[in-house]
C-alpha cells in the first residue's frame, strides 16, 4: 500500500509539472538586422581578402568546426573558377521562427560571370546575427515556399 502510495505521489508531481514548462519563445528574425550585422563579413571576405577579420564573425560552431584557413580556401577556389566579384545583391531570405537560422541569398557579379550565394547566419533579431555557413553555386538556389524577397536588393560592391 506504501509503495502504491509513492507511485501515485511521484505520478501526481509528474504531470503536474507538465503544466510548468514553459513553451520555448519564437525566433523574432529581422532580415535587415542581419545584413547590417553580417556586412563586414562580407566586406572581408569578398572585397578586402582580409580572411582572419571574416573569421573573427563567424559563429563560435562555425569555428569549432572550420580553420580560417578553409574559409580562405573556399573563397580563394571561387576566384579561381569565377574571378573575383564585383557585387553582391542579397535580394532575398529565409528564416524560421523555430529556428535560429536565417538564410540570406544573393548574386554576385564576377569577373567571369555570375554566382549564387547562400549565407547561413545564426542569431535572432534581438540577440544579432553571425555568420554560420556559406554555400556558392554557378546556379540559383530553388526557390521555397519560405523564402522572403526584399522590396529592393541590398548591394555591396567595391
Amino acid at each position: 500500500m506504501r509503495e502504491l502510495s509513492l507511485v501515485l505521489l511521484v505520478s501526481a508531481i509528474l504531470f503536474s509539472s507538465c503544466g510548468l514548462t514553459k513553451a520555448p519563445e519564437p525566433v523574432v528574425h529581422d532580415a535587415e538586422k542581419a545584413i547590417s550585422d553580417t556586412s563586414k563579413a562580407l566586406s572581408a571576405l569578398f572585397f578586402k581578402k582580409d580572411y582572419a577579420a571574416a573569421y573573427e564573425m563567424f559563429d563560435a560552431e562555425f569555428k569549432k568546426a572550420y580553420l580560417p584557413e578553409n574559409l580562405e580556401g573556399s573563397v580563394v577556389e571561387m576566384i579561381t573558377g569565377y574571378g573575383r566579384i564585383k557585387r553582391l545583391d542579397i535580394d532575398s531570405y529565409s528564416a524560421s521562427k523555430s529556428s535560429e537560422f536565417l538564410s540570406l541569398y544573393a548574386s554576385g557579379l564576377n569577373e567571369k560571370g555570375v554566382t549564387y550565394h547562400r549565407f547561413i547566419l545564426k542569431g535572432s533579431g534581438k540577440k544579432g546575427y553571425k555568420m554560420y555557413g556559406l554555400h556558392i553555386m554557378p546556379s540559383p538556389f530553388p526557390v521555397t515556399k519560405d523564402r522572403v524577397t526584399f522590396k529592393s536588393s541590398y548591394i555591396f560592391k567595391k
